[in-house]
C-alpha cells in the first residue's frame, strides 16, 4: 500500500512548484485542502482514459487541489492546467486520512480509483488492482470490503450529481490561489 502526501514530496519528477494549505471545518466539507502549482517539471505527465484522446495532468503550470476529508475514506485532487481549466476529478479510495507529525496531509492508498471528466463522465479505475492486492494479502479483507463500501458511496453521489467536493473545489481553489 502506498502513502501519498498533499505537498507531492514523494515525487521525484517536480523540479519547482508552490504548495498552499488550509484547514476547513463545514457543513459540507472538514478536512484539509492542498494546492500545488507545478511550476517546472521534468516532464509532463499524461493521461489515457477509455477512447479519450490523452491529456496531459502534470505539466509546467498545472495545479492540483487535493482533499483530504476527516472521517472519510477518499481524497479528491481537482486537476486544473495553466488557464485554470479543470481537466478531471480524480478520487483515490484511501484506508485512512491523516496528518504528518509537520502538519502536511496524506493519505494510505487502497487501489480503487475514480476519474470525472469535465462532461461528467465517470471512470472507475484499477478494481484489479485492489483484487489483486487482497490475493497478494497486501491488503485484508476487512481493508478490501472498505474499499467497495467506499466506491459504492462515492459513486452515489456522483452519478446523483451531489457530491459536495464537485460543488465546491471551484471557491477553495480561488481561496487558496489568492494567498500564494
Amino acid at each position: 500500500m502506498k502513502r501519498k502526501y498533499g505537498d507531492l514530496s514523494h515525487w521525484r519528477g517536480i523540479l519547482q512548484k508552490t504548495y498552499k494549505q488550509m484547514y476547513i471545518e463545514e457543513v459540507d466539507f472538514t478536512g484539509h485542502v492542498t494546492l500545488v502549482i507545478f511550476n517546472k517539471v521534468k516532464e509532463p505527465i499524461s493521461f489515457k482514459l477509455a477512447d479519450h484522446d490523452d491529456f496531459n495532468i502534470v505539466a509546467n503550470g498545472f495545479m492540483w487541489l487535493q482533499y483530504f476529508p476527516s472521517n472519510a475514506h477518499h481524497t479528491m485532487t481537482a486537476v486544473i492546467n495553466e488557464k485554470r481549466e479543470i481537466v478531471q476529478w480524480y478520487f483515490d479510495i484511501t484506508l485512512a486520512n491523516a496528518l504528518t507529525k509537520e502538519g502536511v496531509p496524506y493519505f494510505d492508498d487502497l487501489f480503487l480509483d475514480v476519474v470525472v471528466l469535465p462532461n461528467k463522465e465517470i471512470f472507475i479505475l484499477d478494481e484489479d488492482e485492489l483484487l489483486n492486492a487482497l490475493n497478494n494479502e497486501i491488503i485484508s479483507e476487512d481493508d478490501y470490503r472498505l474499499a467497495k463500501a467506499e466506491l459504492d458511496r462515492l459513486h452515489a453521489t456522483l452519478t446523483a450529481g451531489n457530491n459536495d467536493l464537485l460543488k465546491r473545489w471551484d471557491t477553495d481553489f480561488k481561496t487558496l490561489y489568492s494567498v500564494i
